[in-house]
């Protein structure tokens, strides 16, 4: 988390030599893992024009705050081994981050295919059944997979391996971030092409979607990834401590000023999907940087709650999508509940959707090692 499947923070963040506490990114992927839920709760054409306005601010930044911490608590993380006197050695990190994002990322998606053939196939539902391509979209097509809110850990994978890897390969940080803004101002087509699958009698053509190893993800957050990556690098928490709170504000009034035009300007609205590439990026960068330096501006202010979802946000990310369909499910087969009626079920899914895998993140795992293994990749209970 951002986001789902980010190393969970044991200790105080540090930029570099430079120790923070980790009270901002804990509330930065507390808030950040509500907000998805949010967005996740029904299909759009339920939503009332109230929460639809919520969502479209909400769909503004949350994606890139994900990755942009994503990228931050990466680069921590190899910093830290680097400070503790120990070389930085690639291969063994490839195999490490295999372990903590795959094997999460295949249970996961076990579950949801489980639960799916039980709804489709036992319970005559018709959700969304599994099919061989969406077992194949697993490996090459997440969006497609049986749980398609999983595309983040495939993204988040291919990304600590890439930036980490182009980092040892070319030293000088303008590359990197030159790299990354050329990639993103550069259209991923709707289809990369078609290929001829061959058969026993003959073949036939297959296209290759731009979804395919989730490379149009990769082309919309690979910036925000490798701009938290630098935060880190170049200690920015440490610098800005003293204007911590004044660049909070401006970053908040700037985005509320653009949440206004996208709201006021319609046409706006689903600029995402219309390559409108620079407000985009305008849009996550500000949006994040408020969402950061907001809490420096509360503080003192513990949040308690909101913290501890932040810890729990991997196990959240996992888990809402079942969560939230079946609340969602529930209003509509047993409370009859139609249309924006809908909407009254959002409080029920954000109490069990959050509720449910905190709960398991933070009472259950550090009691099983195997459920520990299964469901983080780490081979030590929580408590071990």
């Amino acid at each position: 988390m951002v986001g789902a499947v980010i190393d969970k923070v044991a200790t105080p963040v540090a930029d570099n030599t430079q120790r923070i506490t980790s009270d901002v990114i804990y509330l930065a992927k507390g808030l950040a893992i509500v907000l998805v839920l949010m967005g996740h709760y029904g299909p759009t054409g339920w939503w009332p024009s109230w929460y639809t306005t919520i969502i479209t601010v909400i769909y503004l930044f949350h994606m890139p705050l994900f990755m942009c911490l994503s990228g931050y608590l990466t680069a921590w993380s190899i910093n830290r081994q680097l400070t503790s006197g120990k070389s930085f050695n690639y291969g063994e990190y490839v195999r490490k981050r295999f372990i903590r994002l795959l094997i999460p990322y295949l249970v996961i998606q076990g579950i949801y295919i489980v639960v799916k053939v039980i709804l489709n196939k036992g319970l005559h539902f018709n959700y969304d059944p599994v099919t061989r391509w969406s077992l194949l979209g697993i490996f090459v097509n997440p969006i497609n997979a049986p749980s398609q809110m999983l595309w983040f850990i495939y993204s988040l994978l291919l990304m600590t391996l890439l930036v980490p890897l182009i980092r040892r390969l070319v030293r000088h940080d303008v590359v990197l971030i030159a790299l990354a803004v050329v990639l993103y101002f550069i259209p991923v087509p709707n289809t990369l092409g078609t290929i001829q699958v061959p058969m026993l009698h003959g073949s036939f053509a297959v296209q290759l979607p731009g979804t395919l190893f989730t490379l149009d993800r990769l082309h919309d957050m690979f910036l925000s990834f490798c701009l938290g990556y630098l935060l880190c690098e170049y200690g920015f928490f440490a610098r800005i401590k003293h204007w911590a709170a004044q660049i909070g504000l401006a970053a908040l009034v700037l985005f509320a000023a653009l949440s206004a035009f996208v709201l006021f300007d319609q046409s706006h609205a689903d600029f995402l999907l219309r390559g409108a590439r620079l407000l985009a990026l305008l849009s996550g960068v500000i949006g994040s940087l408020a969402l950061f330096y907001a809490w420096r501006a509360v503080r003192p202010a513990p949040w308690p709650l909101l913290a501890t979802l932040g810890k729990s946000s991997s196990m959240i990310y996992f888990f809402h999508q079942l969560i939230v369909f079946f609340v969602a499910l529930t209003c509509l087969k047993m409370l009859h509940f139609t249309g924006s009626k809908l909407i009254i079920g959002l409080p029920v899914a954000l109490v069990f959707g959050l509720g449910i895998p905190t709960l398991l993140d933070q009472w259950v795992l550090p009691k099983s090692a195997l459920l520990t293994y299964l469901l983080t990749g780490s081979r030590k209970s929580v408590d071990g």
